[in-house]
């Protein structure tokens, strides 16, 4: 789904806009039925540790760009206080990495990928991030295009984006309930902030260093598996690195 969505937001066309939001619904009420599954993992994932995460990508990054730190810190603090203010929802199976390029298009259905990081979570988990993600995928479309980040077509875009969103967000909730609210707080996005505005810390964070999300104990484990017989954390002098254990090299 990721060339789909690059290709029809970058062409604009109604045609290709339509094919793109046929997909989204559909992908919508896929992820409803893999949330009502009633699989199990051993591992929790909460948005409390995800901020947390956040705050120490920031932390490091700030050593070389300082007012990170001061941009970022607000945000956060909000998003702690929102939080506790809508608080979360039961957990479900979840895919933990779910966004656009986890889903294959073949014959006018959709399959999922990539569940070695696969947890227990609220259902906005994988809401949010998808969202975040295709918000991510359509401002990338923009500076490829050499247009002007700024103005109306930044407005017109951002517009469209959220529609995106949204189109996508309402076709989960036909088949599943959730937290809109949830579901803009695991986006890290204000649920009151207006259409368009919040972008994210940790997107800020790869703006001003494309490395540091690889790097990032979340990035760590995506890429390891987060159950424990997958990789376990050690603290040497100091440091933090993950190793795999039980796994062959790669």
């Amino acid at each position: 789904m990721k060339e789909l969505a690059r290709e029809a937001i970058s062409d604009g066309s109604r045609a290709q806009l339509d094919i793109l939001r046929e997909e989204l619904t559909k992908t919508g009420r896929a992820l409803a039925a893999l949330h009502q599954s009633q699989a199990t993992y051993g591992e929790t994932a909460t948005l409390d540790e995800e901020l947390v995460e956040i705050r120490e990508v920031v932390g490091r990054l700030s050593l070389s760009v300082p007012q990170l730190t001061v941009a970022a810190e607000p945000l956060l603090a909000r998003l702690e206080e929102l939080s506790v203010e809508f608080p979360g929802e039961r957990s479900v199976s979840a895919h933990h990495d779910f966004r656009p390029a986890q889903v294959l298009l073949h014959s006018g259905k959709v399959g999922f990928i990539d569940f070695d990081g696969a947890s227990m979570a609220e259902p906005a988990l994988d809401l949010g991030r998808f969202r975040a993600k295709l918000r991510d995928i359509g401002i990338s479309v923009l500076s490829a295009s050499g247009k002007p980040l700024t103005g109306s077509a930044l407005t017109e875009n951002l517009a469209l984006l959220d529609g995106l969103c949204e189109h996508f967000l309402d076709a989960y909730r036909e088949e599943a309930n959730v937290s809109r609210e949830r579901v803009l707080l695991w986006g890290r996005r204000c649920p009151e902030a207006p259409a368009g505005q919040g972008l994210s810390p940790r997107t800020a964070a790869r703006a001003a260093d494309p490395q540091a999300s690889s790097s990032s104990p979340a990035a760590q484990r995506r890429r390891h598996g987060r159950h424990p017989r997958h990789c376990r954390e050690r603290r040497c002098s100091g440091e933090r690195r993950w190793e795999r254990t039980g796994c062959p090299p790669r």
